[in-house]
C-alpha cells in the first residue's frame, strides 16, 4: 500500500474512533429517563452498540486492519445516527 493510502487509512481510523468515542461517552453520561422521554431505543441499547463499535474500531486501528469492514461501517453509521438524531432530541428535552 502506498504511503499516502496508508496515512489516509490511519487518519480515517482515528477519526472514526473519535466520532464513536464521542457518541459512546455522550450516551453513557445521559440519564436513562431522557432516553425514555424521547421514546426510541433505551440507554442500554445505545450504550451497548456504541461500546461494541468503539471496541471494534479501536482493535481495527490498533492492528492496522481495515477501517472499512462491515462492523466498522455499521458502527460509524450508528454513531452518526445517535449524534444527529437521538442526541439533539435529548438535548431539547433537557432544555439545552
Amino acid at each position: 500500500m502506498p504511503l499516502s493510502m496508508y496515512t489516509l487509512n490511519v487518519v480515517l481510523g482515528y477519526l472514526f474512533v473519535a466520532v464513536k468515542i464521542w457518541a459512546f461517552v455522550d450516551a453513557i453520561t445521559q440519564k436513562k429517563e431522557v432516553f425514555a422521554a424521547v421514546g426510541r431505543q433505551s440507554k442500554l441499547f445505545w450504550s451497548a452498540l456504541l461500546g461494541i463499535s468503539v471496541f471494534s474500531q479501536f482493535i481495527s486501528v490498533w492492528t492496522q486492519g481495515s477501517n472499512y469492514g462491515i462492523l466498522q461501517l455499521v458502527g460509524l453509521i450508528l454513531a452518526i445516527v445517535y449524534l444527529v438524531d437521538q442526541r439533539p432530541k435529548m438535548n431539547e428535552i433537557r432544555g439545552k
